[in-house]
């Protein structure tokens, strides 16, 4: 009941801001009656509503075969989140749309904890249009530095895809694609405040109030002369929330994105694009049980020029340079100097180069070759007293296409990787697709997969009170071998999609907690080449259309992931989750509604079964101008390890475009 009397306020306001009439139309306006408008209004929205229906819905994908190709055309088989369903999930962070698709994400301390298929950490890939991000903590990569403001849909494909991207992508890849730049004058913008509502009444007085975080974001598509430039800028605050003994359940932040993308069209038909993109993130006043009050400053830069060019041949030749850098600084106020001090810093360095080059090889082959260079350098405070680590890799994929359009593919790739810390790596891959029958297709596939242990896992030196951690230079690459077996079925208004899998994992790098001590008497843990382990499992989702303003998501994941070494279930990752959500058009109030629901079971992590209620409303005002808001985890699920730690998120915010 307490909860309830919190929210109540902040729902009606919610419900009042849409309830607000929609625009005067042109026939208000005139001074004809009210219900000869709204039934102009209403022909007006199912005339713009049938005309988008009946647009064919083609999802481009890329990461999948690192060429373009419809969605229903490629071997792969890939999930796709659009702008429209980004939009919908009333988040402003990778952490927030991801988790609608059935991943385990969760930000944590020590970076975002994501989970495919029961691989996590450096096992999982994440691309900006299809090149790699920099900066991990922990092996895992930090989310939250991610802008999610130019974002034009989230490409996700599960399984081991180290035969197109090598050694990260052993057990997905996540590919963030950007807004391209537009030849004509145009801009959008779009403004939230968000609150989180405390559901203790036990809490200090000074911090029961509603702890805000305001954003704002704005595209500008500038063209000048031959080049069509968009410009990205976003910020945001948020105050800290603290709990009734002063800790921190969620440190105030501050976060400020800027980017600058632009194309050109050369004489030889090619298209040149480069662009940068900058972003600054501080966590702040992240007091812990020790009274530790800390700070981390990220910084995030990327460059990036490309060029491609369809060829006389009808070949399609790609070249892409890029440089990522990461860097994270930690420091802790002290009150007995006033003062703040550094207390562990890290940068990255990672440049890449490529050159591809796809080939029709008459009416149904298509051969295409990649060759890639990368450096990857770090510097980090708790590897080897502070040293400059390197790594340089080289690599060639071959990758074959035998298709016939809506019969059949069948795609066989093979990278080779040189490293200098590993030697030569060879990963193959056999994928294909059988359409049996329009509407059914059939997407089996089989792949190896490596992962090359990371810096911090060879050169870790980081002690505390208790434990000192090692790293381990004499580790071995992890390897793998993956089946995978899709299956889309689409009729009229229903998709249905399987997705099985099982994948044996040597090699694999874990902690060893030793009984050795160091000179200090704490205990010793390193990194060892221990276990072989294996995961096995499916995802299945199902999309219905009931109505032409009704529609309907369902998605059940199952995962067995057993230990070969110790002869033992792995409960490190839930076996079950599962969600579903409804989609609902109100058209005479031009008002859109999302239901959803997440549910997550019990693991080593968390203990409870975890469900989660969400609720997104959308109303257009008028043209090019909309109110949307909603409450996150309405109920106040608390969980440590999901980052559900005080209550539901309330949020309201405007959008339009000109």
């Amino acid at each position: 009941m307490a909860m309830t009397r919190q929210l109540l306020p902040v729902v009606l306001l919610i419900a009042g801001a849409f309830a607000w009439p929609p625009a005067l139309s042109a026939q208000q306006q005139e001074g004809k009656p009210e219900d000869e408008a709204a039934e102009a209004q209403a022909e007006t929205i199912e005339e713009q509503t049938e005309e988008a229906d009946a647009l064919p819905v083609l999802n481009i994908v890329v990461a999948g075969t690192r060429t373009e190709k419809e969605q229903k055309d490629s071997p792969i088989q890939t999930e796709v989140i659009t702008e429209d369903q980004i939009e919908a999930s009333g988040s402003d962070t990778l952490e927030g749309v991801l988790g609608e698709t059935g991943l385990q994400f969760a930000e944590t301390g020590m970076g975002s904890h994501v989970q495919m298929q029961g691989m996590d950490g450096e096992r999982i890939l994440f691309l900006i249009d299809g090149r790699r991000v920099s900066g991990r903590v922990a092996s895992n990569i930090v989310a939250n530095t991610i802008a999610m403001d130019n974002v034009e849909r989230i490409e996700i494909i599960r399984g081991p895809q180290s035969a197109l991207y090598g050694s990260e992508a052993i057990g997905g890849v996540i590919n963030i694609i950007t807004k391209e730049p537009d030849y004509e004058l145009s801009g959008d913008y779009q403004v939230t405040t968000r609150a989180l509502l405390p559901i203790s009444e036990s809490s200090d007085p000074a911090y029961t109030s509603l702890a805000n975080k305001q954003s704002g974001l704005a595209h500008l598509n500038l063209p000048i002369g031959a080049f069509a430039n968009r410009l990205t800028l976003s910020a945001e605050h948020a105050f800290p929330y603290l709990d009734d003994e002063d800790q921190s359940l969620y440190p105030g932040a501050t976060r400020a994105d800027a980017g600058l993308d632009s194309d050109i069209v050369l004489s030889s038909g090619g298209t040149l694009a480069f662009g940068s993109a900058y972003s600054f993130h501080r966590q702040k006043e992240n007091i812990s049980s020790g009274g530790a009050f800390d700070r981390i400053d990220t910084q995030r830069l990327n460059s990036y020029i490309a060029y491609d060019v369809t060829t006389e041949k009808k070949g399609f030749l790609k070249a892409n340079l890029y440089h990522n850098y990461f860097q994270r600084d930690k420091s802790q106020y002290s009150s007995i100097l006033d003062e703040w001090n550094d207390s562990g810093s890290e940068y990255q360095h990672y440049l890449s180069g490529d050159l591809q080059y796809t080939q029709p090889l008459g009416d149904q082959n298509e051969l295409t070759m990649i060759g890639s260079y990368g450096y990857d350098r770090l510097k980090k405070y708790n590897i080897g007293d502070y040293a400059v680590h390197q790594r340089h890799t080289f690599s060639l994929v071959l990758q074959d296409e035998q298709y016939k359009k809506d019969s059949y593919s069948l795609l066989a790739g093979l990278r080779s990787e040189y490293s200098n810390d590993y030697g030569i790596f060879f990963a193959p891959k056999l994928s294909g697709m059988y359409v049996p029958r329009p509407g059914i297709r059939i997407l089996p596939s089989v792949g190896l997969g490596y992962r090359a242990p990371s810096f911090l896992e060879l050169y870790l030196d980081s002690a505390g009170n208790i434990y000192h951690k090692y790293g381990n230079p004499d580790l071995d690459p992890e390897r793998s071998v993956s089946f995978n077996l899709g299956v889309d079925w689409t009729r009229e208004n229903v998709t249905l999609q399987f997705a099985g899998y099982h994948s044996e994992l040597s090699d694999e790098i874990v902690y060893d907690y030793t009984d050795r001590a160091d000179d200090d008497g704490r205990q010793v843990i390193i990194k060892e080449n221990l276990d072989r382990s294996s995961r096995s499992g499916f995802d299945l989702s199902l999309n219905w259309n009931v109505l032409s303003d009704l529609s309907m998501t369902a998605r059940y994941g199952y995962l067995f992931a057993y230990d070969r070494s110790a002869g033992e279930e792995l409960d490190l990752v839930p076996s079950h989750t599962g969600g579903a959500s409804v989609h609902y058009l109100l058209k005479p109030l031009a008002l859109k509604a999302k239901f959803s629901t997440s549910v997550t079971g019990p693991h080593e992590r968390s203990e409870h079964t975890l469900v989660t209620f969400d609720v997104y409303l959308e109303k257009s005002l008028k043209d090019n101008f909309e109110l949307f808001g909603g409450v996150d985890n309405i109920t106040g699920v608390q969980d440590d390890f999901s980052d559900l730690l005080a209550g539901p998120v309330l949020y309201l915010g405007i959008r339009g475009s000109f």
